[in-house]
């Protein structure tokens, strides 16, 4: 049976204490609301690896937005690194 990676990023799920998640994927800081808005993240992401990449890219542009409990695209997440350090 050949074994084939899913995704070429290491991805790391965090629980945190208000009930939000932070999601790492590769150098990628995500921070999400609820079980829900990752779990529908994590489907966009595994359905498709390259496409996510390529929309995260385009719509980040490195800069963190605003938090929400809808189901971002991939750029519409908090990059959790620069959003707690401010």
């Amino acid at each position: 049976m050949p074994f084939k990676q899913p995704c070429k990023y290491d991805i790391n799920i965090k629980p945190v204490v208000n009930g939000g998640f932070i999601l790492k994927v590769g150098c990628a800081t995500l921070v999400y609301a609820t079980g829900q808005a990752l779990a529908a993240a994590l489907k966009k992401y595994f359905d498709n690896p390259e496409k996510w990449e390529k929309e995260y890219n385009k719509h980040s542009q490195g800069q963190p937005t605003q938090p929400t409990t809808e189901v971002p695209p991939p750029g519409r997440a908090v990059e959790a690194g620069r959003a707690a350090r401010s």
